[in-house]
């Protein structure tokens, strides 16, 4: 493999995302597997890759960079009716909202949109089915208890509601879409959007039969370790845990004030767990960056700008404090508002619009880790003289140097984490993976709270400053 680029690259610079889409290539030498921090990985089958189907490879990786970056793909795709927003891509409109009709809201992680959007899709009958995450029943040979699947009635798509925090990848759900004609719509976090994107635009199969792409807002990826930690905790260890729902709407509290589900079987019978909110249980705070992959710190789409539209959490002060959860909603394919304003006609949902600026303070944090953050991240990388994919950023030092010291134990906490949490299992005590996290977790909250604590003197000493000058 000395003489691949795409090896010495992408994946010995640990740059894949998982996504599986390299595995399509027809010769393709790569497969899917999950290794054991519970990563899906790509593992060389052969130990050569000819210079054609390397090529080919290249061309669709969402983290090679020989395609072309979102924004290109966005104005293809986009360009000819929308305006360009920064962070946002190619946008028509942009909304907040929540589903009215049925169970969508109640069932889903927020305002049920994801799950309505599709199933409306197979109602009206402009598509024969769904590609989404869907459960899985762990084996011996395959723990995962998450995967993509193919749904055809409200049922299965259900099954597929809320968010799913885990590993997953494409490979097998391109080929099951390549040998079976039909329209279909795909829901996928922004690279997996951007790799379906690049290989439509190769593939011409494919690019027939994917109708429509769902992006979800995307904090980051994690590994299977994520939800085997939070099923520890509330009594499940990693090798029973069979399901999990991540986000467990609890009754009196705010919408970013979820719980966890685990579920194990003991005798045929399905065991269920309920945690309180998550933010209680250790290891969930987003920043702390538990189990994210290293690819993760080298994206910067966060509301995945190449789908024809894209669904998130309205994290914003008005929408919180409703613990049944109100969604974000991108629009960037005109048939989607069609799609919207017919059914706030007729009631079955609730929208209403949303600034660009708004949609974008909605994550806010995401978004300040995927740009100024990840210049700083770009720059480090150019001063040791590494490859790394090339962003739409630059690379800059430009951040305090506190802040800088919170991005430095960021990366470092997440590749602890998936050490940390397999000598755990190995020894079979959750107290090994605090221990050994501990060090670094109390770092980063003393950090934290004193850049935190900056910025609030800073801002009242400049609000003081001009009431005296006032």
């Amino acid at each position: 493999m000395e003489n691949s680029k795409f090896y010495n690259t992408v994946i010995k610079g640990d740059y894949c995302i998982g996504c599986g889409i390299c595995a399509t290539v027809e010769d393709s030498p790569i497969v899917m597997e999950l290794d054991s921090y519970g990563k899906i990985v790509p593992k060389i089958k052969d130990s050569f890759i000819n210079e054609k189907v390397e090529a080919e490879i290249e061309a669709i990786c969402p983290f090679s960079n020989e395609g072309p970056n979102e924004d290109e793909l966005g104005q293809e795709l986009f360009g000819k009716t929308n305006n360009y927003v920064d962070k946002l891509g190619y946008i028509d409109s942009t909304f907040a909202g929540y589903v009215i009709e049925n169970n969508y809201r109640e069932s889903g992680s927020s305002g049920g949109f994801g799950s309505w959007i599709v199933n409306y899709l197979l109602q009206e009958r402009l598509v024969d089915a769904v590609v989404h995450i869907g459960s899985r029943k762990p084996t011996e040979g395959d723990s995962r208890v998450f995967e993509y699947k193919v749904s055809r009635t409200l049922e299965e798509v259900m099954d597929g509601a809320k968010s799913k925090y885990y590993p997953i990848e494409m490979s097998g759900i391109v080929k099951h879409i390549a040998e079976n004609p039909g329209n279909y719509v795909l829901v996928g976090i922004p690279c997996f959007i951007k790799s379906i994107r690049l290989l439509a635009r190769k593939n011409a199969v494919i690019n027939e039969r994917i109708k429509f792409t769902v992006g979800l807002v995307c904090g980051h990826l994690k590994s299977k370790g994520f939800a085997e930690m939070l099923g520890w905790q509330v009594g499940i260890s990693p090798d029973r845990l069979t399901d999990i729902d991540f986000r467990t709407k609890l009754d009196g509290y705010g919408a970013n004030q979820y719980g966890i589900t685990a579920t194990e079987e003991l005798n045929n019978k399905k065991i269920s767990k309920t945690s309180g909110p998550v933010n209680e249980m250790y290891g969930t705070n987003w920043g702390l960056g538990f189990f994210k992959y290293k690819a993760c710190d080298y994206c910067d789409d966060v509301t995945a700008e190449t789908a024809d539209i894209t669904i998130g959490d309205a994290w914003l002060p008005q929408y919180v404090s409703d613990y049944q959860g109100t969604n974000i909603i991108i629009v960037r394919n005109p048939k989607f508002l069609t799609i919207l304003q017919t059914a706030q006609e007729i009631e079955l949902i609730h929208i209403e619009s949303l600034t660009a600026d708004d949609t974008i303070l909605s994550q806010s944090s995401g978004l300040f880790h995927r740009r100024e953050g990840l210049e700083y991240r770009l720059f480090k990388k150019d001063r040791k003289g590494d490859w790394r994919p090339k962003k739409r950023v630059e690379p800059r030092r430009v951040l305090p140097k506190k802040i800088e010291k919170v991005q430095d134990l960021r990366m470092l906490l997440a590749e602890k984490s998936h050490i940390a949490f397999l000598n755990a299992k190995e020894q079979g005590d959750f107290k090994v993976f605090t221990e050994q996290m501990g060090p670094l977790v109390n770092s980063y909250y003393k950090l934290y709270k004193k850049s935190f604590l900056t910025r609030v003197k800073q801002k009242v000493g400049r609000i003081l400053k001009n009431g005296l000058n006032g």
